[in-house]
């Protein structure tokens, strides 16, 4: 048979300590829906944060184009060395 715990005011407020709290977005005539971006320095962080990723993005960027064109700086040195052979032979 089980036993029925009975629920005083005590066991109850122990209860609801425990239990975490959970934040819920008010949106009652402007509530706080969004209230973080339009904080002072919410704004300029995550600009700063756009930033360092954009200046990232073109350091890898142009990386990756210098590699490209030192490849085609020596398809290009290859090429004139060969009509340079050729130039000679039909001199």
């Amino acid at each position: 048979m089980m036993m029925m715990q009975r629920i005083t005011s005590r066991t109850l407020s122990r209860v609801v300590r425990n239990r975490p709290i959970k934040m819920q977005r008010s949106n009652i005539n402007g509530g706080t829906e969004g209230a973080t971006a339009h904080a002072k320095g919410w704004g300029e962080k995550e600009k700063a944060q756009e930033n360092m990723w954009a200046r990232q993005a073109e350091k890898e960027k142009i990386k990756l184009l210098k590699q490209v064109l030192q490849e085609q700086k020596k398809a290009t040195d290859a090429i004139k060395k060969e009509l340079d052979v050729l130039s000679k032979r039909h001199e």
